[in-house]
């Protein structure tokens, strides 16, 4: 896979997958590693936006129930 392999290359390189197909649909055929970031069709701007934004800020999996979206932007409460 192309993004495999530029992370490869590339360390610290981000990626995110975006999908028409169901995240149980994928977790069941061993597509995506868990820690791989996921953005499901369709989605609106604004989701695509806060998922950029996840992406790019770090956040893990087990972090995201922790963040509370403001607006055009996503904080971490303290």
């Amino acid at each position: 896979m192309l993004a495999e392999k530029l992370v490869a290359a590339y360390a610290g390189l981000k990626v995110l997958y975006i999908s028409g197909y169901t995240d149980s649909f994928i977790a069941g055929h061993g597509v995506l590693s868990p820690e791989c970031h996921l953005l499901n069709k369709p989605f609106t701007e604004t989701a695509l936006i806060h998922k950029v934004r996840e992406v790019l800020d770090g956040v893990k999996k087990d972090q995201r129930r922790e963040m509370v979206l403001v607006g055009p932007s996503a904080v971490r409460p303290s």
